[in-house]
């Protein structure tokens, strides 16, 4: 296992953190180009990103995923609870789990399109979310995975994401 740091860079505001995360070795993660730094803060020596978005490709054993990272500063807080309950209409399997001392929730669902949109056969593919309220930073991190992976991948690489450090 290695840490992956996921940062970017602002010209105005400079090099932030949006987190960290340990990784299996053969595992890597590329910049896809889509990057936004609106706001930074210090914390516990670092600069975080405070609101933006980063868009990566997460290359796991010669399987590319998708993986995009929000960040945001809550206003009026974030209820957990309701995001669950809000997202999880339609999902395969949600729940919660503990990422760096935060109850975080997730959400596992499956979708398709065929494949040349009126004809052929269907795309099948899997999306996850991760949300979770970092207070010592006091930013809402969500993250966005989905390629062609299965539910049991999409499990095993949840227990990855548990991994994650936010401060």
């Amino acid at each position: 296992m290695y840490t992956a740091y996921i940062d970017a860079e602002n010209p105005v505001l400079g090099r932030a953190r949006f987190v960290s995360i340990s990784l299996p070795e053969k595992w890597q993660i590329k910049p896809a180009g889509y990057t936004d730094v609106e706001l930074v803060r210090e914390a516990y020596g670092d600069k975080w990103v405070a609101s933006g978005y980063i868009t990566l490709f997460m290359l796991r054993n010669g399987k590319l995923t998708a993986l995009k990272i929000t960040v945001k500063e809550p206003i009026l807080g974030f209820k957990l609870e309701k995001w669950l309950n809000k997202n999880s209409k339609r999902s395969i399997k949600s729940g919660f789990i503990e990422v760096n001392g935060h109850r975080a929730g997730y959400i596992i669902r499956e979708a398709s399109r065929k494949r040349y949109l009126i004809v052929g056969d269907r795309i099948k593919w899997v999306k996850m979310n991760l949300a979770l309220m970092c207070r010592e930073t006091r930013r809402r991190i969500n993250i966005v995975v989905e390629g062609s992976m299965t539910v049991e991948e999409a499990e095993a690489l949840l227990e990855i994401l548990s991994t994650l450090r936010c401060h």
